[in-house]
């Protein structure tokens, strides 16, 4: 990345900023100003944006074919895409919502009391003779006077509804309830009026549904005049020159300077200094680009100065996805779902469908491996499938092998790579001898829940990667300012053993899912009914159960996937994800 400072007569700011913004590549360093036009773009840009998914929302609740086709103006034919006019009937469907509310509990208050007229009882207190109305807890006794008419209407578990006519206070534990001020079927047919405003205000939305892409073409158009501004607004200003800085690939710096040349800017490039806040621009081989979709979904990315780990998380990201889901027969739904999505979606970013499409194949291939198909007992299995390896990874303690074996080797990559980009530094030394400590921590992991016996050849391998990160980690002039890490190097040791034991969750949560998808299966097989009940009894138990297991998988995937890479393995290879992503002013939509 470069430094730039683009500078221009204040009078040009504008054609500056469009001409840079049709470059492309500078990412601006100024956050926007809270001026009036920047609010303003931004007012323009949330109502658009609040017009795109009403209408979207609506065409998914009630599809456009079925809608009245009658608008504001009560035209019989496809609305423009006008925002306003948009907000406008929504603003109407959230009235009706709050009338709707207001009036159920209108009814729910009075229901109890029936269907009367208000302004009866109105008449009858005008004659001093009052009506109230009452609530009361059930068994609760009446005082027995006889200078009132008192009458329970109605009553449910927890309450007993009435009446009292004539001029006497209601005794204790009787809760006087104010007179409506209209008949309970005046307020369900005043509710019915609401909900059909509701209703025809949710058909009037969703008649935009087939200017559904004009409208996503006029949120983009907003999100680039809201750029716009605060590009402008954010420029500083003295002596009727303007400028702007911003940061942009090296490889995109002659481009700058050539449209500087042309329109008379001034351009100062330089490298970013340390107290910069440098953007990162992740490029990651084509292979592994897909990515870079889920980092934008976590809001993470590395800080300028680390390393772009991003084919290293897709890997060990695409291993763990397998593991956790671990069923090829839910690999197989997922990638069905997939490949239907991907036809149907076709306006979505084609780097997702990748990813899920890796994601499913990983977890087919996975399933096949570990022998698991949506549950079944192994000895219900084909021979074929049932193959050897499979039986290998039923026993507890070689899966667990397999998940130890696949921390040590995802750290030690991390320390490994770290020694690569410091060599012929010593302290490439350091790194190397962490690579030891992970292994032993290995052996120790297995050695603690006795899948082997901590072998002896690794003793000596302990005590030589303890001296070399000893020895090595600090260059001499670093041990008064960070002499501190020395003293921490014991604990830093002892937590590699947390960070390899704790890749045993991959096992764990497998563990659990295949037990969960047993017990559905043996649930559904085990139902002692009818045939023609036991059928659609079985699907019911079948779908519900793999359903909540699929979704416990994907949450799985959300925590402990996400974690392994973004802690464990980020912590060894030095990653803080402190960073931000490269995000250029451009415009998303051509120039008309």
């Amino acid at each position: 990345m470069k430094h730039l400072t683009v500078l221009t007569r204040t009078a040009d700011r504008s054609d500056a900023v469009a001409r840079l913004r049709d470059l492309g590549v500078l990412h601006l360093a100024d956050a926007a100003p809270d001026t009036p036009a920047v609010r303003e773009a931004l007012t323009r840009l949330h109502e658009a944006e609040r017009a795109e998914a009403l209408v979207a929302q609506a065409a998914k609740v009630k599809h456009a074919a079925r809608a009245t086709g009658t608008v504001a103006g009560g035209h019989r034919n496809t609305p423009a895409a006008d925002p306003a006019a948009i907000l406008a009937i929504a603003r109407e469907q959230e009235a009706a919502e709050a009338e709707m509310q207001a009036l159920n509990r209108e009814c729910a208050r009075y229901s109890p009391f029936g269907d009367f007229d208000p302004a009866s009882a109105v008449s009858l207190a005008d004659s001093r003779i009052p009506v109230v109305l009452f609530k009361t807890a059930p068994g609760t006794a009446d005082s027995g006077d006889s200078s009132a008419f008192r009458t329970i209407l109605s009553h449910t578990r927890d309450a007993c509804y009435g009446v009292q006519i004539g001029a006497t206070a209601l005794p204790d534990g009787f809760e006087a309830v104010e007179l409506p001020t209209r008949r309970l079927s005046d307020t369900v047919k005043a509710h019915a009026a609401a909900a059909a405003r509701f209703s025809q205000a949710g058909e009037h939305l969703a008649a935009f549904a087939p200017v559904l892409a004009a409208l996503r073409r006029h949120r983009d158009d907003q999100a680039d005049a809201s750029d716009f501004a605060a590009a402008c607004e954010g420029m500083s200003a003295s002596g009727g020159v303007a400028w702007l800085t911003g940061f942009a690939p090296a490889e995109s710096v002659p481009a700058v300077l050539d449209a500087a040349a042309s329109h008379g800017w001034g351009v100062l490039a330089r490298d970013p200094e340390s107290d910069d806040k440098v953007p990162t621009l992740l490029r990651p081989p084509r292979v592994f680009r897909p990515i870079l979709s889920l980092f934008g979904f976590l809001g993470i990315s590395p800080a300028y100065t680390e390393a772009d780990i991003s084919s290293a998380f897709f890997i060990f990201f695409t291993i763990f996805f397998a593991m956790l889901i671990g069923d090829a027969g839910y690999g197989a739904l997922m990638l069905a779902g997939t490949l239907w999505a991907r036809r149907k979606a076709t306006a979505m970013p084609s780097e997702i469908f990748s990813l899920l499409t890796v994601f499913s194949v990983a977890t087919i291939a996975w399933g096949i491996l570990s022998g698991c198909y949506f549950g079944i007992a192994p000895g219900a299995l084909p021979a074929a499938l049932n193959h050897p390896v499979a039986r290998w990874l039923t026993e507890q303690n070689n899966i667990m092998l397999v998940c130890f074996g696949l921390g040590a080797a995802h750290m030690s990559l991390g320390h490994a790579w770290n020694a690569m980009a410091l060599f012929p530094d010593s302290r490439f030394l350091a790194q190397a001898g962490w690579c030891g400590v992970v292994w032993t921590m290995f052996c120790a992991s297995c050695a603690v829940v006795g899948i082997f016996a901590f072998p002896q050849f690794m003793y000596p391998v302990a005590i030589v990667s303890v001296v070399l990160i000893a020895g090595f980690m600090l260059k001499r002039s670093e041990l008064k300012t960070n002499g501190v890490d020395l003293g921490m190097l014991p604990l830093n040791i002892i937590s590699t053993l947390g960070d390899v034991i704790s890749y045993v969750r991959l096992f764990a949560v497998a563990t659990a899912s295949v037990k969960l998808a047993e017990t559905f299966n043996g649930m559904a097989v085990g139902l002692d009914l009818p045939l023609v009940a036991k059928i659609p009894a079985m699907l019911l138990i079948l779908v519900i159960g793999h359903g909540l297991n699929v979704i416990m998988g994907a949450l799985s995937i959300l925590v402990h996937a996400v974690r392994l890479n973004t802690l464990e393995f980020s912590n060894h290879k030095g990653i803080t994800w402190a960073g931000f992503a490269y995000k250029p002013l451009r415009r998303r939509l051509p120039a008309s």
